[in-house]
Parts: C-alpha cells; structure tokens; sequence
C-alpha cells in the first residue's frame, strides 16, 4: 500500500538502566496519513526510518549510544557497533518484513523501532509534549555480566545477559588477547548456544576441561560472553593459578647400609601421567655433606621411573638414590642430606601448579653415625699342598677399626665358594683377633681358594666391605703326585632370585570407618646368568728371524731361530711355542667375566622390588702350574694382572731376573726360564683362575711347550739361516 509521507523532526530519547539518557535532538520521523484522502497527517503513529545500509546503521548506532559507553574497550565497543551495522545485510528485512519499507519506490529504510532490537534496545512510547512537538521514548538494556569462581576440578562462569527478544548466548575461550579474532575458539558449552527469551538470562556454566584449554590455546585464556547483539564480556583467567600440582619430600631416610631413601606424594588435581612428566622420569637430586675422618660432598642423582599413567591426589613414592659413600676410614660421621625432588632446575622437571609449588620440593635430614672397619688381614693353609683326603690347618687374623666393640660378628670360611667353617666372634676395637685354626679335609685334586670373609651377610656399620676377605690357596694332589686335570678354558652358572613387589593395594575399614591402605605384595623370581672365559698364549720368540749381517736386540730372544724356525716348518708346529733348554718363555692369559645380576629387577609400586645390592666378578688370581718333559710339576707361578679390571683383565708372568750360565749376564723379564739340562720333548703349562662370580666358577687350559736342543746347541756368529 502507498501513502503519503510527511517528514518531520522529533527529539529521540534513550533511557539506560543506570539512569542516564541519550538524546537525539533531531529525531527523523515520517508522519503519513490514516488513510488515503485524509486531509491530516497522523503525528500520533509517525515512526522513524533509517536507511537500509550499513552505514546509515553505523551513524544511528552512533546517535543511540552516544555518551554511554563507558567502562567498555574500544575492541569490544567496536565489535558491537560492527555487529549491529551488519543487520543492514541481513536478508530477512524485505518485502512484506514488517519493518522494511521503500520511499518513492526507491531508496529502501528500516523501521528505526525494527531495528533497536537488534542493539539489545526496545521502542517504549511515544510521548507528546505539545501540539507541534513530540518524543520517541527508547530503553536500552544493561551491558552482560561475566564472572567466574574455582572449583576443585576448574572453574564456574557465571552470567547475566539481557535484552528484550528471544536470542542466543554463546560462551568461547580464546587465547588471551585475541578478541575480536574469533577464528580459534573453544566452545565451553559442548558447542551449543544458550537460548534466551527473558529480559534477564541468568545462568552458569562449569569448565572442568583445563589441560586441554591449556593445550590449545596456553596458560593465560579469555572467556568471553556474547549476548546475542554483538555486546560482550570478558574475563581473562590464568589457568596455571587454578592447577594445584604439587609434589612433596616427606621423609629421608639413611639405612645401615648407608643406602639413601626419599618418600614423597603427589598433591593436586588428578592428570594422565605423560601430560606433565617427562618420559624419563621425575629429576631427582640428593645434596649429601658429610664431616668426619674422611669422605668427600657428594651428588646424587636420578629419574624417578615408577610413576603410574594416571597421577592421582595423595598418590605415595618412594626413590632410591643409592649408597652414600662414607669414606674408608673408621670412626664418627655426621651425614646430612638435602634431598629434591622433581628438581626444578632440571630442563625435565614435570609440572606443578601453582610456581610456589616448587618451593617445598626440598627436604633436608642428618645422622651421626660410628663406623668401623672391619678387616680380613690373612688366612692361611698349612701345609698348602696336601694329598687328596689329607688335613691342613686354616687360621684367619681379622680387626676392628674403630670407636667401638663389635659383637657377635659373624666369620665364614669357604673352598671355592663352599661354606666350610663359620663362627662368631667378639671382636675389640682396633685390635688383631685369631680366628681357628681349625682342620679341614682337602678334597678334589686342584687349586682349591680358601677364603675368609668378616661379616658376610653385611650385619655391622662396616665402612668399607672391599677388604672383609683374605684368600689364601691350598694344591690338593692325586696320589701320583699331579695336580688335577684341566676341564675347560669357559664356565657359566645360573641362579634365581625372588623378589618381593607391591602390585596395587586393598582398601578396609578399622572398626571406628575409618579407610586404611594395605599394599598387595607379589614374589617375582627372576634368573640370572654369568659366565667366565679363559685364554692363554705363549711366545718363545723363536719365530723371530736374525740376520747377523744386522744384529738387533731381538736376537738375544731368537738365538735358536736359525734351526727352530725350518725344523717347525717341517713338523707342522709354531716357531713361537719351541724353545731350546735353557731359554724361556713368555705366557698372557686373558680372562674374561660377565653377568647380568640385577638388570632385571621387576618394578612395582613404591620403588619396589628393591635391589639387593652387590656386585660379582672374575677371579683375583691365575695360577700358573708347570710339568716338565717328564710329566712332573716343578713349579707354581701366580700371574701378575697387567691390564683391564675386575671383569676383563690380562695377565703375565712376574718380572724374573735371569743369569746366563754361558756369559753371566743379567736379563730382567717376564718369562719363565727351562733348565738347560731338560731334554727334548713337551713342557706342560697348565693354567686356573681361582673362583670367581656368584657361584665360585673356574676355569683353566693348558699350553705346551716343545723343547727341541740345548742353548748350547746356538753359537750365532757361525749361524746363517737360509730360507
């Protein structure tokens, strides 16, 4: 329908609900007549038009708001004013909308009272203030309210919205300072808006979902709140303030074998394990000081591997650092020990909320401790050659250094690893203490080791268990007078051990209700293995050529060279391993000991299994046993170690020194020297480790010699060997 339209002016006023007003002194209104043919213009029902674009929409947003729009920043005021102007596009105001119209068919407006909805405002009344003049009356609602609180799991958003038509709320979080680039939103309402018909829309919503707010979008957040008009509030949170991770030392403890412990929890929110922990492990650091006769400040350090996938409030730990070293001499220590855990300064520390959760990691705890040093000074075996079945008399002398009296001390005597002896003994500080003699049977030909150790099971404050045992050695000889035959250059034993593991825990109630923890414990038996190998060489240094066009230093060593060389060849033997009477040679064993004893030790709750400590290795000595051409031991040689350690070592001959029965000279060396009278044929080296390992093992080979002529035989000058 078209009409006739009358422009006039009208004054425009906004109310606010904090009592302010806006007023727009030159209010555009379009009067039109009742009906067509009227002679008046109805001023009663005039109603303002805007032109339909986003500009015209911008400058009456602009005439609404004027002067009241304080407390707001300009990115969110802009936003709002961006938002209403957009409606101008919005595809619903057109033909037969209500609030749509067209002016002389051309240019298009929007009923002013239409569109203030969409600001969140109401058209209230038209109020006349004389015949010619009248007032546009507007209510604007109130600016939305957003606040929030914490809670144990995270935190409540609490709103108030308001408007006057029916609208959707939506609550997002943002990285902090991203508004107004919503791109990178997380809905906190599972996605969905809020829908709101009243006037006031009030509500809350509960965020629990913080690691993966954090994850997304970082520590510092901002929650926003938009009403459905494009007016918003914002609230920035700090996530890491409302995380509670906190781990906590509890105690220290120092065991009397000097093995430092540490029991700590967990205090906070429960989290999958991985999130904050590094797959290493927690950092763990022990500061240790120790005053006392001897010892020096020590660091340990490790990762704390026994954590569960899930993290858990009052979940419980327990860490080993490992053994404290005293220092090796007797007497009164003071330790004190400064224990961290999850060290903060470690680039893998795992993470806790809030930063002053760091300051309690540490804990510090001291002992005074006396410790005495008990020593195997020697045992003996005599005679130490015996015929199979014969009796020897062992004795042992063992001290105690220190401040005080040791009681009840227990002494064990073994042959190659067999328990042969035990007694208990009082022993009085700093003195030497006789323990025996006491017969022993010699069975089995061979090299049998007598040991004795002070305090096996490791009962005392021993400072230094490395020198609780002595060693002393006893051939025990077949009737024919030989020692017992070799039975192989490798050894290897097997052996099991059980450990106890917490696997998880019951729950009961005492009888006032209240909970109690009773951890399960599982026994795991594990096997372990070891192994020792045995090799040996000799060199004459028969193979060596001479020349005596060229003498060098060598020929001294070679002298025989020039017949012991074609003679090998034609025999199908080495030149290195023939000699002549009268010469010597030289002889390298190499032994070899390996073991997997606790890598394999079973994990469980609360540090468990715990390791038993101790460490096995090869032998501590070679024995050399040498037989004649007739088969006759002449002589026991102990090796002398050279190279390598405990496990991997080589061994030699001892520096001899020799004197030629020819020129009198003196030779320095390490090589045992063949009487210049033995006749031609095999000299025999038999060689044997004594026990070695966790269960004694042994192993020996044998080497031959072949004498062939007299030194006599070698008179160089006259020599030349042809090839």
């Amino acid at each position: 329908m078209t009409r006739a339209w009358q422009l006039t002016q009208w004054k425009g006023i906004v109310n606010y609900p904090d009592s302010k007003q806006t007023i727009i002194p030159n209010y555009d209104v379009f009067n039109v007549k009742p009906r067509d043919g009227d002679p008046d213009f109805d001023k009663e029902n005039g109603f303002g038009l805007v032109y339909k674009s986003p500009e015209a929409l911008s400058e009456m947003f602009d005439a609404f708001t004027k002067g009241n729009n304080g407390g707001i920043s300009s990115k969110q005021w802009n936003y709002y004013r961006d938002t209403f102007a957009a409606n101008a596009n919005d595809e619903v105001f057109a033909y037969k909308n209500p609030f749509y119209y067209t002016v002389e068919h051309s240019f298009e407006f929007l009923r002013t009272a239409g569109i203030v909805q969409r600001m969140g405002y109401k058209f209230d009344r038209t109020k006349k203030i004389s015949e010619d003049e009248r007032q546009a009356i507007y209510t604007a609602s109130a600016w939305p309210e957003l606040s929030f609180t914490r809670t144990f799991q995270g935190f409540k958003l609490s709103y108030k919205a308001y408007g006057f038509t029916e609208r959707n709320i939506r609550i997002v979080a943002t990285k902090k300072g991203a508004f107004p680039d919503l791109k990178h939103v997380m809905s906190l309402t599972d996605g969905k808006m809020i829908s709101a018909d009243k006037d006031t829309a009030t509500g809350s919503v509960s965020v629990t979902n913080l690691n993966a707010l954090r994850e997304n979008l970082g520590n510092e957040i901002d929650v926003m709140l938009e009403d459905g008009y494009g007016r918003t509030a914002i609230k920035t949170i700090n996530i890491a303030e409302l995380l509670n991770m906190d781990f906590i030392p509890d105690s220290l403890t120092l065991t009397a074998n000097n093995q430092l412990w540490v029991k700590f929890h967990y205090n906070g929110e429960d989290y999958t394990t991985s999130d904050y922990v590094s797959e290493r492990g927690i950092p763990m650091l022990a500061k240790v000081t120790i005053t006392g006769p001897d010892g020096e400040d020590q660091t340990l350090q490790g990762m704390y591997t026994g954590s569960s996938k899930k993290t858990v409030n009052g979940q419980e730990y327990s860490y080993y650092f490992g053994n404290v070293q005293v220092g090796e001499q007797a007497g009164r220590y003071k330790i004190k020990a400064s224990v961290t855990v999850n060290n903060p300064s470690h680039e893998e520390h795992a993470v806790e909320y809030p930063d002053k959760a760091y300051d309690n990691n540490t804990i510090t705890d001291e002992w005074t401790r006396d410790y005495t040093d008990l020593i195997a000074q020697s045992v003996t075996v005599d005679p130490d050659k015996i015929t199979d079945g014969d009796k020897a008399q062992i004795t042992a002398k063992v001290k105690s250094v220190g401040p005080t009296t040791q009681n009840d001390v227990l002494i064990r005597f073994t042959d190659n690893g067999r328990t042969i002896y035990e007694a208990m003994k009082t022993l009085a500080a700093n003195q030497v203490t006789k323990v025996g003699p006491f017969q022993w049977s010699g069975k089995g030909e061979g090299n049998h080791q007598i040991m004795v150790n002070v305090d096996p099971k490791e009962q005392t404050s021993d400072i230094n268990y490395s020198n609780n045992t002595a060693i002393g050695t006893c051939v025990v000889m077949g009737a024919d007078g030989k020692a017992g035959s070799c039975k192989g250059d490798h050894a290897s034993a097997h052996w099991t051990v059980t450990y106890p593991t917490i696997t998880g825990y019951n729950t009961d109630k005492d009888r006032r209700g209240r909970k109690h923890k009773k951890p399960i414990w599982k026994y795991k038996t594990v096997t372990y293995r070891e192994s020792l190998a045995l090799s040996a060489t000799v060199n004459t240094k028969q193979g060596i050529l001479t020349d005596p066009d060229h003498p060098k230093d060598s020929d001294r060593e070679s002298r025989g060279s020039w017949e012991i060389i074609p003679w090998s060849r034609d025999h199908g033997k080495d030149p290195n391993s023939v000699t002549r009477a009268g010469y010597g040679f030289e002889l390298t064993v190499k032994t070899n000991y390996d073991t997997d004893w606790e890598s394999k030790v079973p994990k469980g709750y609360e540090g468990t299994a715990r390791r038993m400590g101790g460490s096995y290795h090869g032998p501590s000595k070679v024995t050399a046993y040498i037989y004649n051409t007739y088969g006759e031991k002449i002589d026991t040689v102990q090796m002398e170690r050279i190279a390598g350690n405990a496990d991997e070592a080589t061994w030699v001959l001892p520096k001899h020194t020799a004197v030629s029965p020819v020129t009198g000279e003196k030779y320095v060396d390490r090589k045992w020297y063949i009487n210049e009278n033995t006749r031609d044929g095999e000299y025999t080296i038999k060689i044997t480790t004594d026990v070695s390992g966790k269960n004694g093992l042994i192993a020996c080979t044998g080497k031959v010699v072949t004498i062939y002529g007299s030194m006599y035989d070698d008179t160089q000058d006259l020599r030349i060997y042809n090839k």
